[in-house]
């Protein structure tokens, strides 16, 4: 079949020099032209093209759908792009196959409906999506892509690992899921300020950023951002890490320095404010016995009551500064839980908390200097106390295998909020009124335990309750 003749010369032209394959194909799908760069894409010389139906340079497997695909165009020709949302292929000559983009116009001529089809070799894109995709999969960070509308486009393993999500419970879904529930409309507002001023920087310099895994946990976070220009628009590619671990033991490191420092100004303050406190209490103590006047003694009952509170204030500072050598000895946590219990199983009473224990008798023997035990769990007894004014239940328990006892010491009262949790062990915070806590009882706890090779933790829901759990090996530590 003769090539087709067109009155526009300028227009085969334009068609010969497009940096595209061009090929044109007439209603019953014959090739009737085809330009250079066609002929290099598919390895044929137009003469072999020419008068053959376009599914000659369709794979085999393709054919029976591509028939179907182009009558079904024939009836109602548009100019859009072939296969949207498929992936297309080509067949060469040789018979090796590339991925493809075609974009089909129809064009009148006197002959009837022709379709100029241009053909995009898009092969060295896939493999640089390819190669891109490896190496997000294989970065140690998490990496994520939205789009402009903050939809999840791509995930790799450790954004999966990181969020406890599968990338399939991911893709296409608001990468708000991922953000903690009181920061989704800061994060809405971020993201749109970004995408109007889109370059790589970190994501919310200055401020602590949190992510929210599928059990509810909060990780700490750092973001970097980079913008990424498709022709599907622009999207974003994050990369996120999870520096919870860093954050704790940068923590750990700030309390032990704070810690330090106060020993050294406990030290100081000791002789300096201990001395005169002592003789102030013991002239109020003095005076007291000696008036008569109800006033008075009322006064003088104020002051003592004060410098009982600033002298157990130094008491704590000194529990820092110069504690005594812990005389660690094979001890029944049981015995010692009793004995802490009875201290205040009145003031329990009193405020209507009930008390369950279960502490069997077979436990392994702790190392452990039995004092400082004691101070452990009057202090989380007294915090319990704090926390449950109308009433609750404080319950103990007690599992042990031959290496560790973990005692666990739950209340059901007012709870911690969760953006506390990360401070109650660190000196000076405190919840209660002014006047009403130190800020030091529990600094002191987490450093008994942590002298005895033990650990501490805490769980808590506000309005739920809270739950300390230590563990304190059961062999001397070495």
């Amino acid at each position: 079949m003769p090539e087709l003749r067109l009155p526009e010369e300028h227009f085969r032209l334009a068609v010969e020099a497009s940096p595209s394959g061009m090929l044109m194909v007439d209603s019953h799908g014959r090739i009737v032209l085809v330009n250079r760069q066609l002929e290099q894409q598919f390895g044929y010389h137009r003469n072999e093209l020419i008068g053959q139906s376009i599914e000659l340079l369709v794979p085999a497997r393709f054919r029976p759908m591509h028939i179907a695909d182009r009558e079904r165009y024939m009836k109602l020709a548009s100019a859009r792009p072939m296969g949207k949302g498929r992936e297309l292929y080509g067949l060469r000559k040789d018979g090796s196959e590339f991925p493809i983009e075609i974009g089909l116009n129809p064009v009148q001529t006197d002959e009837g409906t022709v379709v100029l089809a241009s053909v995009v070799d898009i092969t060295e894109r896939k493999r640089a999506e390819e190669e891109f995709r490896i190496a997000v999969e294989a970065s140690p960070n998490g990496m994520l892509m939205v789009d402009e509308m903050g939809m999840i486009l791509l995930v790799n393993a450790q954004i999966e690992r990181q969020f406890g999500y599968s990338r399939k419970e991911l893709l296409g879904k608001s990468v708000e899921m991922l953000v903690p529930e009181s920061s989704r409309a800061t994060h809405h507002s971020d993201r749109a300020e970004f995408h109007n001023k889109p370059e790589p920087r970190q994501m919310g310099a200055g401020r602590e950023l949190f992510g929210v895994r599928k059990d509810g946990q909060l990780i700490s976070v750092e973001i970097g951002l980079n913008p990424i220009h498709t022709a599907s628009g622009m999207r974003v590619l994050a990369s996120v890490v999870d520096i919870t671990d860093r954050k704790r033991i940068e923590e750990q490191l700030r309390r032990t320095e704070l810690l330090a420092e106060l020993g050294t100004l406990a030290s100081g303050m000791a002789h300096e404010i201990g001395t005169p406190m002592n003789v102030i209490l013991g002239r109020a103590e003095f005076a007291m016995r000696r008036s008569e006047d109800e006033r008075t003694k009322q006064s003088l009952k104020t002051i003592v009551t004060q410098v009982e509170r600033i002298t157990k204030i130094m008491n704590q500072f000194l529990a820092f500064a110069r504690r005594r050598p812990a005389e660690r000895r094979p001890i029944a946590l049981k015995t010692i839980i009793e004995e802490s219990l009875e201290m205040v199983r009145e003031r329990f009473a009193q405020h209507q908390i009930q008390v369950v224990a279960e502490l069997p008798e077979n436990v392994p023997l702790v190392h452990a200097d039995s004092d400082q035990m004691s101070q452990v769990l009057l202090n989380l007894f007294i915090n319990a106390l704090h926390a449950m004014p109308n009433g609750g239940t404080l319950t103990i328990t007690i599992k042990a295998d031959i290496e560790v006892v973990a005692l666990r010491i739950g209340d059901t009262g007012h709870g911690i909020p969760r953006e506390n949790l990360s401070k109650i062990f660190t000196p000076f915070f405190t919840t209660k009124e002014v006047g009403k806590g130190t800020g030091l009882g529990l600094t002191v706890v987490h450093g008994i335990i942590e002298e005895h090779g033990g650990s501490i933790t805490v769980e808590s829901e506000p309005g739920k309750g809270t739950t300390f759990t230590i563990v304190l090996p059961t062999k001397r530590p070495a």
